[in-house]
């Protein structure tokens, strides 16, 4: 299973957004499989769902109101930034696909990975929503 796409679920379940399964499933093998740039990859993904673009945020400056995020560590693993804990470590879930769960894990800066804010609900439209 894509963990990029087992990252991304978890993040709408951690928004308490809902997305299509299906479409999102496809448009992550299609996206890794044909991009190596992480910015394409999360922008076509986006693009597939109809969805808002991804706000890039610069690691230095991370607002813990702006979390969660999705963040690609330098080793080119997908997680997601959920908070800070009591010792002023950000605590981050990563995908364990051995273990078949979110493994969390702390981290001191996140100086070295990418960041995105991304919005996995479609915006709301006065003439086309119910």
């Amino acid at each position: 299973m894509n963990n990029l796409f087992v990252t991304l679920m978890r993040l709408a379940q951690l928004q308490n957004q809902t997305v299509d399964r299906l479409v999102l499933q496809s448009a992550c093998e299609e996206a890794t499989e044909t991009e190596s740039n992480i910015h394409k990859v999360i922008e076509f993904i986006l693009a597939s769902l109809q969805l808002p673009k991804a706000r890039w945020l610069n690691a230095n400056a991370v607002d813990e109101s702006q979390l969660p995020v999705l963040v690609r560590t330098s080793d080119e693993r997908w997680g997601i930034v959920r908070g800070r804990n009591a010792q002023g470590l950000w605590v981050l879930d990563f995908w364990n696909s051995e273990a078949g769960r979110f493994i969390e894990e702390s981290w001191r800066d996140l100086d070295s990975f990418d960041l995105a804010k991304l919005v996995l609900a479609k915006p709301f439209e006065t003439g086309r929503s119910p």
